[in-house]
């Protein structure tokens, strides 16, 4: 039954979540988390798909890989995570592992705080002030075709990341 799988992908996730934090009588031990989640995450539970990438991404109870942490947080955000969102924003936005696509990073910042992820507010404002500025000066500029935007500003499909 499909909502069975659901049932116990959110089971899954929990108890990997009792072993990460060491609660309800379970040991502290993220490497046991870890496999809790990766079979969570292979049934599409987001939560753990984004817990498993944080994993990767710190080297915690798992080899340290940023590309796989990548790749969870793109599968997770797929489905909808507004943490994963957030986490692949900060991605873009660095250019970690990919180009840098700061327009990226501000729509994924912008789903995680619609979302709920409130914190994220006052950056995506800063963001935006940031990109506004940027936009302006571009314009005023190209008149005088001096400065022209650069490439990791400008958002189009062909320039994704591929994972």
């Amino acid at each position: 039954c499909r909502f069975c799988v659901f049932d116990e992908a959110d089971r899954l996730f929990e108890m990997g979540f009792d072993h990460y934090v060491g609660r309800n009588g379970r040991v502290k031990d993220p490497s046991a988390a870890a496999k809790l989640w990766a079979v969570a995450s292979e049934h599409g539970n987001g939560r753990a798909q984004t817990s498993l990438a944080q994993l990767y991404y710190n080297g915690d109870g798992v080899p340290r890989n940023e590309h796989k942490a990548m790749e969870l947080y793109a599968k997770a955000a797929a489905s909808g995570d507004a943490r994963a969102k957030h986490s692949l924003g900060a991605f873009y936005y660095e250019g970690l592992i990919c180009r840098r696509d700061v327009g990226r990073a501000v729509r994924l910042w912008t789903e995680a705080a619609n979302a709920g992820i409130v914190e994220r507010r006052s950056r995506r404002r800063a963001i935006g002030s940031r990109l506004r500025r940027l936009i302006s000066r571009q314009s005023s500029l190209a008149s005088t075709r001096i400065w022209t935007m650069p490439s990791s500003l400008v958002t189009s499909s062909k320039r994704r990341c591929v994972l």
